[in-house]
């Protein structure tokens, strides 16, 4: 232990503005507490972070042993009422239902398991021509010519500390909710009328819907594993996408979220019926909505990133598509179902199919950089390359929804 001196004044530019990048690189921190250790021998001080931690201790610079006392508190404060994040009257619209998403294959189920949300958000990029740059593996940049988005799996920098300790922390989580008067469902057991409803919101509207249809649900199993959902965006009653956005916006407002509620019939008004929020999350599983057991997938990376990136800053991406003929002999019966996983990875749609002799043949659309990357994870798979194809052609537009494997 050694004693506390404010010693702020003393400290070169350089190393103050380390301490405030270091602080910045983790999203949604309100306050920070920077450790430094910093070598004053050399004519240049060195300063290396040691730790950031994003509950600091605020009394140290209030009460120092040495030095200027510094009103961390009154400035934290006054910080928050001038950048109010939590609901002060949620004017924006409640309902925005995502665009349909098309490229789909007829396993659902398994297509779910090829990856994670970062893949969706990843392809929804390379149909849009934003770029992305991977900082790990689950921490990545999407950017463009103006605007750049740093994302922790699928939540957007934005996303405030305070929401992902409260959705993390599930008895804070109810105690929350109760305190703010919203009713939340505790129980085990769900009763035989109610049902389970999972709502992604981004920006505080909700863009998809599903229910689940499995039968002997118990809350007390993961949410989502080994069930079915149906699609049911379009029969949300919209006082229930009021009531999620408020929810959402009293949890201060994370950008992107999900919200599981317990109702009857989510079609039917909340005032006729039981209805309770059970869970709230800021990293929804972007899987189970773009590729729901029955009905239309919902494209909601490709609206989390148009609602991030400004429409009038969108780069408009050149649909390019080709024709692609193999002449040594494939015979994809094998490998069908991995070539339609990989189209629908990278956002491809169009047609594969043998015809004589056991010659591939493909019409493909998509991004350019897309095709590159689907053309290289197929030649992979068949152990081909470009001088076994007999033709590689441009071709008009196809507008093709899906990607079909024709046998």
């Amino acid at each position: 232990m050694g004693e506390i001196v404010n010693f702020i004044d003393h400290v070169d530019k350089a190393t103050l503005e380390i301490a405030e990048r270091a602080a910045a690189t983790f999203p949604g921190i309100i306050q920070a507490g920077v450790d430094l250790i910093v070598d004053t021998e050399k004519e240049n001080a060195r300063a290396v972070v040691l730790e950031v931690n994003s509950n600091p201790d605020i009394s140290s610079p209030t009460f120092p042993g040495y030095g200027d006392q510094i009103n961390t508190p009154k400035a934290l404060l006054e910080y928050v009422l001038k950048h109010p994040s939590a609901a002060t009257g949620n004017k924006k619209a409640s309902y925005n239902p995502a665009p349909q998403y098309s490229y789909t294959i007829s396993d659902n189920a398994s297509l779910r398991e090829l990856g994670n949300s970062i893949k969706f958000i990843k392809q929804a990029a390379l149909r849009k021509g934003i770029k992305t740059e991977d900082v790990d593996d689950n921490v990545f940049i999407a950017k463009n010519k103006k605007q750049s988005h740093l994302f922790l799996g699928c939540m957007p920098e934005s996303t405030s500390l305070v929401s992902r300790i409260i959705c993390n922390d599930k008895s804070f989580l109810s105690s929350f909710l109760k305190y703010k008067k919203i009713p939340y469902f505790s129980k085990n057991d769900v009763g035989e009328k109610l049902k389970i409803y999972r709502l992604v919101l981004i920006d505080g509207a909700v863009v998809s819907v599903l229910q689940s249809i499995h039968e002997g649900y118990k809350l007390n199993t993961e949410l989502g594993v080994n069930h079915r959902w149906q699609e049911v965006t379009r029969e949300i009653h919209c006082k229930f996408t009021e009531i999620a956005s408020h929810v959402i916006s009293e949890l201060f407002h994370p950008y992107l979220s999900g919200v599981t509620i317990i109702a009857e019939d989510i079609s039917a008004s909340p005032k006729d019926q039981e209805w309770a929020i059970r869970d709230v999350t800021y990293k929804p599983f972007l899987a189970w909505h773009h590729h729901p057991d029955i009905g239309i997938g919902r494209d909601v990376a490709g609206a989390l990133l148009d609602s991030l990136f400004e429409s009038e800053d969108q780069t408009i991406t050149i649909q390019k598509s080709i024709h692609i003929q193999l002449g040594k002999e494939v015979s994809f019966k094998d490998l069908a179902e991995k070539i339609q996983k990989s189209a629908a990875r990278f956002g491809i749609s169009g047609w594969a199919k043998n015809i004589q002799n056991e010659t591939l043949e493909m019409l493909l659309e998509g991004a350019p950089r897309a095709l590159d990357d689907f053309l290289t994870t197929c030649q992979d798979l068949m152990g081909a390359n470009y001088g076994d194809i007999i033709r590689i052609e441009e071709y008009s537009k196809i507008q093709h929804s899906s990607f079909v494997v024709v046998s």
